[in-house]
């Protein structure tokens, strides 16, 4: 028996190279989805690295980090509003989106669903002014 860890394990050695039949024991819950496509990262445990790295962090890193997070504004932006959706919907496309991105609840749900992220990057140190600007240009914030 193999227990399923993180990484690749070496089980062609011993099915294949050995002859031994292998059972492979999963240890994470089914909703970690290991090694797949929607593979993921737990927020606490990835809002917990950050805490610790972001002191140790050089300035030029800072300062990078903290403002290159903001190109996920407008990455958000373009997904959340992409005119493909709304013609396969039938849509008129264009218009669609236009009226998606001057919607005053698609602006209050996503400044609510960003919030906490936001408080927690401005807490490390790590929302600069370059992506704050970037976020509120792109109204998340």
């Amino acid at each position: 028996m193999l227990p399923n860890v993180g990484g690749s394990l070496p089980n062609d050695i011993f099915s294949e190279g050995l002859g031994l039949p292998t059972i492979w024991v999963p240890h994470s819950y089914p909703g970690c989805s290991q090694h797949a496509p929607n593979e993921h990262l737990l927020a606490p445990v990835a809002r917990d690295g950050l805490r610790k790295r972001s002191p140790q962090m050089r300035r030029p890193e800072r300062w990078f980090v903290g403002n290159v997070n903001g190109l996920g504004g407008w990455f958000f932006r373009y997904l959340f509003t992409n005119q493909v959706q709304y013609a396969r919907a039938g849509l008129d496309a264009r218009q669609a989106r236009r009226l998606a991105r001057n919607s005053p609840h698609r602006r209050e749900a996503q400044v609510t669903g960003f919030a906490p992220l936001a408080e927690f990057l401005d807490e490390v140190g790590l929302l600069g002014p370059i992506a704050r600007r970037a976020w509120k240009r792109t109204k998340f914030l």
